[in-house]
């Protein structure tokens, strides 16, 4: 851990208390990060509609999703898709377990 990560920690009383190993931070006010498990029900590409899916919708197109598969060699992202409600991921096989993360402005927050 970083010796400004460890200060952090160590000044904030909660995070010491509870024995939090880290400090996350984003870019500028409104940044979320939010994180799942989807479990692929079939043939790629994986059809990603995030309010179905339990994320929360993006204000804009301008977020990040990093995907990664349990099973699969390259699952991937499929750029040209992304929508403030959603993206396709490739490169999944059938029940394959995909994990989601996503950074970027929630529809609603400030800008």
């Amino acid at each position: 851990m970083s010796e400004s990560v460890s200060r952090v920690i160590d000044s904030v009383p909660p995070f010491k208390d509870n024995g939090y190993g880290g400090v996350m931070g984003a870019q500028d006010e409104g940044f979320t990060l939010q994180s799942k498990q989807i479990t692929q029900p079939g043939a790629a590409p994986l059809v990603v509609d995030l309010a179905a899916e339990g994320f929360k919708v993006m204000a804009d197109t301008a977020y990040t999703v990093v995907v990664d598969g349990e099973t699969a060699a390259r699952v991937t992202v499929d750029q040209s898709t992304i929508t403030e409600t959603g993206f396709n991921v490739l490169g999944g096989a059938i029940t394959e377990i995909i994990h989601v993360q996503i950074c970027g402005r929630i529809a609603g927050q400030k800008a």
